[in-house]
């Protein structure tokens, strides 16, 4: 397993703008707040609570152990986001993933894992 703990930091600023990025996840709000994880195509990356499980590790009362999975898939330039969590994984405009179904979302979307405490950011 890959460790995404060690990701490029940078600052929030940039964080919440970089839209230009392919294939990543960054860190809006949480401990991983200012990282970027990079995705190799179609590789899942799981992030979550227990760092067996996770390729990214969350903090945070509401985070799962295996929170959710994301996928960049670059033939359409989506990314696949599957949530796996009690606390669920909510969109800025606070609807909810159902649960073990995958989602295409584009570039940009932002992903409140659990509760506000922990939110990312489809590079």
């Amino acid at each position: 397993m890959t460790n995404y703990n060690s990701g490029m930091y940078i600052t929030s600023s940039l964080a919440m703008n970089s839209l230009t990025m392919k294939g990543a996840i960054v860190g809006i709000r949480g401990n991983i707040l200012g990282a970027i994880y990079r995705i190799q195509d179609n590789r899942e990356i799981i992030l979550g609570r227990d760092p067996y499980l996770c390729d990214v590790v969350l903090y945070g009362e509401r985070a799962s152990r295996k929170h959710c999975s994301v996928t960049y898939i670059p033939e359409i330039q989506m990314y696949r986001v599957t949530d796996y969590s009690l606390n669920g994984c909510f969109l800025k405009d606070g609807s909810r993933l159902e649960k073990e179904r995958p989602y295409k979302l584009l570039h940009g979307t932002e992903i409140i894992l659990g509760s506000e405490e922990n939110v990312i950011k489809l590079g």
